[in-house]
């Protein structure tokens, strides 16, 4: 278990990661570009049966629901993974997040973000208010 821990908290190459690592590592690389944008991050990982969020965020007033996607193809777009049955699965469990804190008042967004790594470094592309949640 440790060797996991320490591959993650090193800077290891994200190329030679197995799937598992590199969703992890893609998760702590989106989580520091929330924080460098001023957002407050409050979960992660949040599980319900339902469904779950990568990560729960606030913007000011505003709840984020951020859905995580990444790649190490260059020719792959991670977003596209985000389909309407995934969405679905999102806005439940987002639903099963604002009844368990009585969060109604406070406005909420789904967005997305992609992590593209390669050889010749990472690409991080930002997707606020990526889709409805109805």
């Amino acid at each position: 278990m440790f060797g996991f821990l320490s591959k993650i908290f090193r800077r290891p190459d994200p190329m030679k990661l197995s799937q598992p690592e590199f969703g992890l590592w893609a998760e702590t690389r989106a989580v520091s570009f929330l924080r460098k944008s001023g957002k407050k991050v409050i979960a992660r990982n949040y599980r319900t049966q339902l469904g779950e969020i990568d990560i729960i965020a606030e913007d000011g007033d505003t709840i984020l629901f951020v859905e995580v996607k990444a790649s190490r193809s260059p020719f792959s777009h991670p977003e596209d993974k985000v389909n309407f049955a995934k969405q679905k699965r999102l806005i439940r469990a987002a639903k099963s997040f604002i009844a368990r804190g009585n969060l109604y008042d406070k406005p909420a967004r789904f967005d997305i973000i992609t992590v593209k790594a390669n050889r010749a470094g990472i690409e991080i592309d930002y997707s606020q208010d990526a889709f409805e949640g109805q």
